[in-house]
């Protein structure tokens, strides 16, 4: 929302406020979310694994599988649209295939899904491997970018005009992928009941290695075509970044683990914003046309201080009215059930039919 803010908000004389945002803020920013999606997605793919029957066990994971699929297709769904609403608004076809978080997110879950069933292993090389080829493939590419001919169009499927606000699939496929181990690690320390053993276990799975092997990350990205690592979607600013959120979602998972922060309620201030996540980045951009362009940096910062502040509070009053009916989140997961049910119902009345005849 700060970037976008920004963007929308800052008087033209002033807009090097981005770059500075970029350069700092970002890390925390689309390629976060991808990460954290992974994490999300990694817990809850094992929750519902360790949940199903023996009983019916085939069916179960037939269920989750469509269920899973259809809420990948829908949010490529809605990318399509936001990408064909940029391609109408700037009178450019190109942006009909434009990386942008949605259509990252969507590809990346739709292809994780893959990868799911495989050993953490796997998908921590896999993510690393794709981040590395990431880089030999746009720097081969590079020089072919908008040219009518087969190194053009690989170009541009992969990376389109490589764009400051763009996600593109190797280095978003390959922070998803590393999401997911991060997720299953944190899910099997939840297992253990003994407070002491999943504490001791906190720090010999969780802490310790994202120190060692964030603090790597983080030095490759800086060291590597220094200093690089500032310039937002860069090769070593994957690096460098995939860095800094490991240390900062393992800091914070351990920092909860161990009651550094000893909360008393359930619902705090940026609850409603995880719980309405998607609904607010879709509907965020016609924030930025009321100050369009109009305010310095003072008072964009009182002003964006106050917005998030009011959005909180509405996020709040829409939680305890309608909850999930007034989070597009929750209508996906809702659709994507319902939809993965009636799949499987019409397979199982076709399987009886055949079988009677």
């Amino acid at each position: 929302m700060m970037s976008h803010l920004i963007g929308g908000w800052i008087i033209f004389e002033q807009v090097w406020l981005n770059s500075i945002y970029f350069a700092t803020l970002d890390v925390f920013g689309a390629c976060a979310f991808i990460f954290i999606s992974g994490i999300s997605i990694s817990i809850f793919f094992n929750k519902k694994m360790k949940s199903f029957t023996l009983f019916d066990i085939t069916n179960n994971k037939k269920l989750f599988r469509n269920e899973y699929l259809i809420r990948g297709f829908i949010i490529l769904m809605m990318s399509f649209i936001a990408m064909t609403s940029q391609a109408i608004f700037f009178s450019d076809p190109s942006w009909f295939w434009n990386w942008d978080i949605l259509h990252s997110l969507a590809i990346a879950q739709l292809l994780g899904y893959l990868f799911l069933k495989t050993s953490k292993k796997v998908r921590l090389i896999s993510g690393i491997y794709l981040l590395i080829l990431n880089y030999f493939m746009f720097n081969l590419l590079a020089s072919h970018n908008g040219e009518f001919n087969i190194f053009g169009g690989i170009f541009f499927f992969f990376y389109n005009k490589k764009m400051i606000v763009n996600n593109p699939l190797l280095p978003s496929l390959a922070l998803f992928l590393i999401g997911t181990v991060i997720g299953e690690v944190f899910h099997d320390i939840k297992q253990i009941n003994d407070v002491n053993e999943r504490r001791r276990m906190v720090k010999k799975r969780i802490l310790y290695p994202s120190i060692i092997c964030g603090s790597i990350l983080m030095l490759i990205g800086i060291y590597f075509k220094f200093p690089s690592f500032l310039a937002n979607r860069s090769e070593s600013w994957y690096f460098y970044t995939l860095g800094v959120n490991i240390l900062v979602i393992s800091l914070l998972f351990t920092m909860e683990e161990f009651k550094v922060f000893k909360n008393k309620k359930d619902y705090k201030f940026f609850y409603y914003f995880s719980f309405y996540s998607l609904t607010v980045y879709i509907f965020h951009y016609l924030l930025g046309y009321i100050f369009f362009h109009l305010l310095d940096i003072y008072f964009f910062f009182m002003c964006f201080g106050i917005t998030i502040t009011l959005l909180a509070i509405l996020l709040k009053k829409s939680h305890d009215r309608f909850g999930w009916r007034a989070s597009i989140k929750g209508i996906i997961g809702r659709v994507s059930i319902e939809m993965a049910k009636r799949i499987e119902n019409t397979f199982r009345i076709h399987k009886y039919l055949e079988k009677m005849n």
